[in-house]
């Protein structure tokens, strides 16, 4: 799929997990987080946007922007940066799971995201988040929402886009 993106899937997609996550984003946080943040988040719902840089690419779940520098101090984060804007990406989770942190794969998606939109030409972005929100909503009771911040590590970000070269070239 990676490397034939235009080519058919002829298998269909079954109605779990992904799916489960999907109707939670649209209907519950892409709802309320609009109604929450107004103007102030972008790329969410239908607006959302895959953003490219080489082989990488990012399809982020929101962009806050004109937060206030403190946005994350719950977090123990003073000053989220001088693009005031904060990535977001949602994620629904089984009951069972209790987290303690975010979830490794989940924190990579994050920085990856974090570094391709930084790195964003095509479509005239001006901000440069440090920090992706994960969202995590407890698919059963969605009233159960824990929050991670990932903060950007460009380090990290060169390994990946290296490791992506490596396996999509």
């Amino acid at each position: 799929k990676k490397h034939l993106p235009d080519v058919v899937d002829e298998e269909e997609e079954d109605w779990g997990a992904s799916h489960r996550g999907n109707l939670i984003e649209q209907h519950l946080m892409v709802p309320a987080l609009r109604r929450y943040f107004g103007g102030n988040i972008l790329f969410s719902g239908k607006d959302q946007r895959r953003f490219i840089s080489g082989v990488s690419s990012a399809t982020p779940d929101g962009l806050l922007i004109n937060m206030p520098k403190d946005f994350l101090a719950e977090f123990g984060i003073k000053d989220i940066g001088a693009s005031r804007s904060v990535l977001i990406e949602i994620k629904s989770i089984d009951p069972r799971i209790q987290l303690r942190a975010p979830k490794p794969e989940h924190a990579r998606q994050a920085n990856q995201q974090i570094g391709v939109l930084r790195e964003e030409k095509d479509h005239n972005i001006s901000w440069k988040p440090d920090y992706c929100l994960l969202v995590y909503i407890n698919a059963s009771f969605m009233d159960d929402v824990s929050e991670f911040v990932v903060a950007y590590d460009h380090e990290r970000y060169l390994r990946q886009k290296v490791r992506a070269r490596r396996i999509l070239e």
